[in-house]
């Protein structure tokens, strides 16, 4: 078997084609072609198609979704020919950037942050600057650091931001602007010259970072950790989530930490679960200190359950910390948050729901279960979903409304 010319074409957000041709002294019985993310353990195998006996021509098409890989991943992939006696060979590796080629991208650098943009300079060194901020404030307080290079794409516009993140469905996406999302645990897509562009870089490199360090399959990151260590990353907290937290605090209605392993089904519990999720995550630095929040990230790197981690980090119990946690803010116990009045005037939107009331304050849309985007083509069920789930890109975003 002697390979020759193997080449990929990238259509961003539609497809990639793989060709590949080969001589061989015996006809082929099948071919294929081996693929991985960089960086992943897990590979996808895909059967191709061929034409020829001894001079062998052979293509597979890899249908993608927006989204479903970030910009500037990078791709290994082999091929292998199999006779019918079941003798295989491989060619060498190849690799490929997964590159948004319709755009002359530009880009700028610090540290261990790369801004892409192509056309609003000004905006790209904003978020630039708003990561290198960030970054500060959670390697002060939070003693968490980018352990790889991250990248942050910044687009000037919905329309041309569609290809790189996940759609929702038509009238979801025709609803709400998606300001930022965190694609795996290397790169941003960010929307260029919005209002609280520093923010969202803020929250959604938290993301990032946190997830860098906790990067084990069996990690248990519960959603009021990963949010509120986001919130933090902001800085103050904003004052729709403010309010809504002292309105809570008033009436004694708060949320429970284990009501917030998972997020509200509720729209309008949405200010209040943000609010609540900061706020914890602000009590626990501010009374035990950076270091043992470092540790419990520490211990969930580790794949350690979150109770023992907590308990090793902080001597605590998930209910002791809550017990601490409402003792500070004057309230004694949890009871039912509850439900606000009617939504009223524009919407923003989250996982869970189409909104929220307001369009003042992007909030920061969770994930279905935290769950990556699977990847085509899918194998048979049951046989693929770890492969799947280890290859797969999450996505954790703000929105607003249109």
């Amino acid at each position: 078997m002697r390979f020759g010319a193997m080449s990929q074409e990238v259509t961003f957000g539609r497809q990639v084609v793989f060709h590949l041709a080969a001589e061989s002294d015996r006809p082929p019985d099948s071919v294929w072609l081996i693929y991985q993310l960089a960086g992943e353990q897990a590979t996808n195998s895909a059967k191709a198609d061929f034409n020829g006996e001894k001079s062998i021509t052979a293509i597979w098409r890899w249908v993608l979704d927006p989204g479903e890989m970030a910009p500037g991943d990078i791709v290994h992939y082999r091929w292998a020919v199999e006779d019918a006696d079941g003798n295989r060979v491989e060619s060498q590796e190849q690799s490929f950037s997964y590159d948004d080629s319709r755009f002359k991208w530009q880009q700028l650098q610090k540290g261990d942050l790369t801004v892409y943009y192509y056309k609003d300079a000004q905006s790209a060194q904003q978020v630039l600057d708003a990561g290198t901020a960030a970054l500060a404030r959670l390697q002060t307080d939070v003693g968490a650091a980018t352990t790889r290079p991250v990248r942050m794409y910044v687009y000037a516009s919905k329309s041309d931001m569609a290809l790189a993140i996940p759609p929702r469905s038509q009238s979801f996406d025709a609803q709400t602007i998606t300001l930022g999302m965190a694609m795996g645990k290397d790169a941003l897509v960010l929307l260029g010259g919005e209002a609280d562009l520093s923010g969202t870089v803020a929250h959604e490199l938290s993301h990032v970072v946190v997830h860098q360090l906790v990067d084990n399959p069996f990690s248990q990151l519960p959603p009021w950790l990963d949010e509120g260590l986001a919130m933090y990353a902001e800085g103050a907290l904003p004052p729709r989530n403010a309010s809504a937290l002292q309105s809570a605090i008033r009436s004694g209605r708060l949320l429970s930490l284990q009501s917030m392993t998972s997020y509200p089904g509720d729209p309008r519990l949405v200010d209040l679960f943000y609010g609540e999720v900061y706020s914890v995550v602000n009590y626990m630095i501010s009374t035990y200190g950076r270091d043992k929040m470092q540790e419990l990230l520490a211990g969930l790197g580790k794949g350690q359950p979150f109770e023992d981690s907590l308990q090793q980090a902080y001597g605590l119990t998930e209910a002791e910390l809550q017990s601490q946690w409402f003792a500070s803010l004057g309230v004694s116990a949890a009871v039912p948050a509850a439900t606000p009045g009617p939504a009223s005037g524009k919407q923003q939107s989250t996982t869970a729901s189409p909104g929220v009331t307001g369009t003042a304050l992007p909030i920061p849309t969770p994930p279905p279960a935290n769950l990556p985007v699977q990847r085509k083509p899918l194998l048979p069920c049951g046989a693929t979903l770890l492969p799947l789930v280890a290859i797969g890109v999450w996505g954790l975003s703000r929105r607003r409304a249109a």
